[in-house]
């Protein structure tokens, strides 16, 4: 409907959107290395394509002021039934969706125990993900003017939060804290700056007194527990990146390919017959991208993701409107919260939330064409 709509089709393809087609063929050298070009060529496609119609979609929606309205109410509505069925799923102790009706190869681990919750998400990590990048939305709804809204985002908000901690997820934990952070710098609002280091820091002094999970969000556990930034875990599979790298720094090993080469590149073989398939990974998309995709398509990223952010901060900071200020700051904020989840997982090869990052990308793009026109 986009496309038949003149008055998104007018405005649909412009100049600016060509970082976007640089990373995309940038992103195409993971098919040239890659030892299987069927699965290599196939990761491509359904990266490109996805890209492609989601990031159009999204800056043909949030370019005019009525659609814009529409998805932000859509965006609190649905995360906030999202974040509710989390918060079942936690007091229950099951979720029925994947008990009766989908399989899911996490159900037991996280309904085992403390339970973590995995929504509709499919695993916490993903639903930490989506809840985090909903917030900046929620809170521009929490800032409205009428008491109706107000109160509906101060809702919305406090069930997010709440099911964010209670996935544990420290990717999207270390994203909110990143997103917050910015969100206060950029609008200058430096005594409430102040007063968030002091709160951050008192949370962070608790949660190291507390039981597992709550000390996974406790400085030693963000860096050392389990599968922390400093741990073990991490430290191999940044090695196994830079030995990828080295063999292949310019195309890279080929998209999908990591777990393909994942025996040969282990470092601590006599361990092999006890490392799971699933993680057989990097677990970081960043190192998927140098992994997989060398420095052209790593470059060709960064490059998209630099000017995206670049235009964004200097119309925030020149802008002397605050309406146009907030409208930007909302998905700019979200794909702030994201790029530092990104880090965490392999955010691009989760269905959700790699369409997730491709809309934000076009909500960011949208309001930067409203903005300049």
């Amino acid at each position: 409907s986009l496309v038949l709509n003149k008055k998104y089709r007018k405005n649909l393809l412009t100049f600016q959107d060509w970082p976007l087609w640089v990373f995309l063929i940038c992103l195409l050298v993971g098919v040239v290395g890659a030892i299987d070009k069927r699965v290599a060529l196939k990761t491509y496609l359904y990266m490109a394509t996805t890209l492609l119609s989601l990031f159009y979609i999204g800056k043909g929606l949030y370019r005019f002021n009525k659609d814009r309205e529409t998805v932000i109410t859509a965006i609190c509505i649905c995360s906030s039934l999202v974040a509710l069925f989390g918060i079942f799923e936690v007091i229950f102790g099951f979720n029925p969706l994947y008990k009766y009706f989908i399989a899911n190869q996490y159900y037991n681990r996280y309904t085992t125990g403390w339970v973590r919750p995995m929504s509709t998400q499919f695993n916490p990590a993903p639903l930490a993900t989506y809840l985090l990048v909903s917030l900046p939305f929620v809170i521009y709804v929490l800032k409205q003017k009428t008491l109706g809204k107000k109160m509906l985002g101060l809702s919305v908000a406090s069930i997010n939060i709440i099911c964010l901690i209670l996935t544990f997820s420290r990717g999207a934990y270390l994203g909110l804290l990143c997103m917050l952070f910015s969100f206060l710098l950029i609008t200058r609002k430096y005594k409430k700056l102040m007063l968030f280091f002091l709160i951050l820091v008192i949370l962070l002094t608790i949660f190291s007194f507390l039981p597992y999970p709550l000390n996974r969000l406790s400085p030693k556990g963000i860096g050392m527990f389990g599968t922390g930034v400093f741990s073990k875990y991490r430290i191999a599979r940044l090695e196994m990146t830079l030995a990828m790298f080295k063999d292949s720094p310019f195309f890279g090993v080929g998209l999908s390919h990591f777990r393909t080469l994942f025996d040969k590149y282990y470092p601590l073989k006599a361990n092999l017959a006890n490392i799971r398939y699933e993680v057989k990974i990097p677990d970081n998309m960043y190192l998927t991208f140098l992994a997989e995709t060398g420095i052209i398509g790593t470059a060709g990223f960064l490059i998209f993701i630099f000017f995206l952010l670049k235009r964004g901060l200097m119309h925030l900071s020149k802008s002397k409107d605050e309406d146009r200020k907030q409208m930007l700051l909302i998905p700019m904020s979200a794909l702030i919260g994201l790029l530092v989840n990104m880090a965490a997982y392999e955010l691009f090869y989760w269905a959700n939330p790699y369409m997730l990052f491709c809309v934000i990308c076009g909500f960011v793009q949208g309001t930067l064409e409203c903005i300049t026109t």
